[in-house]
């Protein structure tokens, strides 16, 4: 239960997902309705990138520019590739 109410969700597994030079295999996603978070900004949503994708960056974002900038955190270079 949202802020909106119920609303029925659904796991799904991207085999590869991309922004930027960033890309990940085998990201784990929600599939959900955004129309209720939409109609109230007047913007279409194709979607929302969350800790699972951002955790291994050290994001910057640059609000004149709108630029998001992202770099591998030091933990991510420390990891074995999978």
């Amino acid at each position: 239960m949202g802020a909106g109410g119920a609303s029925a969700a659904r796991l799904a597994r991207l085999k590869r997902f991309r922004v930027g030079t960033r890309a990940v295999r085998g990201l784990q996603v929600v599939l959900l309705n955004l129309s209720h978070v939409e109609k109230p900004l007047g913007i279409q949503l194709d979607g929302i990138i969350g800790y699972n994708f951002f955790r291994n960056c050290v994001v910057t974002i640059d609000y004149p520019q709108r630029m998001l900038y992202l770099a591998p955190s030091r933990k991510s270079t420390a990891e074995k590739p999978r």
